[in-house]
């Protein structure tokens, strides 16, 4: 049985069946050499991974095209503890005039606490709802819950409780950030955050990176995007999404989530 089964209560949704060969028919899997052993004894030494090659190439560049072509982009930012989500229908009614206002808003705020904003689509409410079927970031989703991944990250990560992963899309265009936090938000039955990058080419001077910090502020370590490069760490543990600065000629895709105890 799916680990989807414990997301939200009882309620399951499957995937309609692909047309034979097509582009929704590729089959997520790892890639043959990840080394389980090296990865599980950095990753209990350090607290934090990067898995680069997590799957094969024709996986790896299937969702790529899902994320940048296909993922109907919504927009998050937070008042206060308050997540506000606005979908795509209600990001393009919304007048040129108003989004300025609400960027300014938003940097205004920033300068004074805790601060996000970014591009999201959320894939487990979707999911559940029975919305957008056809994105391959619902087999994403399915395949982060089946038995062959979920062992795998119990290996790696030491922790054999480990029993779900959620998900959502991002997608950090210039001028988004996500400032310092500790996932608080998470829950205790957060036990690690992942970071699956899908963006082919990132330079550092971009932004976008994931600082990990200390109270004070200062950065102990950056992991920089990569294609195809599963980024994990244990909760909570400060960090932040450095803000993407204006002459990034491109966004940072990815799909981010935790995997649960419960």
């Amino acid at each position: 049985m799916s680990a989807l089964s414990g997301h939200r209560g009882s309620a399951k949704v499957r995937l309609p069946s692909p047309a034979a060969g097509s582009a929704m028919d590729i089959p997520l899997s790892l890639s043959p050499d990840l080394d389980r052993g090296a990865l599980a004894a950095a990753f209990a030494r350090d607290g934090r991974l990067k898995i680069p090659g997590l799957f094969p190439e024709p996986v790896a560049q299937r969702l790529h095209h899902c994320l940048t072509r296909e993922v109907p982009w919504g927009l998050v930012y937070n008042e206060g503890d308050k997540a506000v989500v606005l979908d795509q229908a209600t990001l393009r009614a919304m007048p040129r005039e108003q989004r300025a206002a609400l960027g300014q808003t938003v940097m205004q705020r920033a300068a004074q606490g805790y601060q996000y904003l970014y591009h999201t689509y959320p894939i487990v409410s979707a999911y559940l709802a029975g919305r957008d079927m056809q994105l391959y970031t619902h087999r994403l989703l399915e395949y982060l819950n089946d038995g062959e991944f979920l062992d795998f990250i119990r290996a790696v990560t030491g922790i054999p409780e480990i029993v779900k992963g959620d998900a959502q899309a991002t997608l950090y265009a210039p001028g988004q950030f996500l400032k310092k936090h500790n996932d608080y938000m998470a829950g205790g039955n957060a036990k690690v955050a992942f970071v699956l990058n899908m963006t082919p080419r990132w330079e550092a001077d971009w932004g976008g990176l994931l600082h990990f910090l200390e109270e004070d502020g200062s950065v102990t370590d950056s992991f920089v995007p990569a294609f195809n490069q599963l980024n994990i760490f244990r909760v909570p543990q400060l960090h932040s999404v450095s803000y993407v600065v204006p002459y990034a000629p491109a966004g940072r895709y990815a799909v981010t989530g935790w995997f649960r105890t419960a």
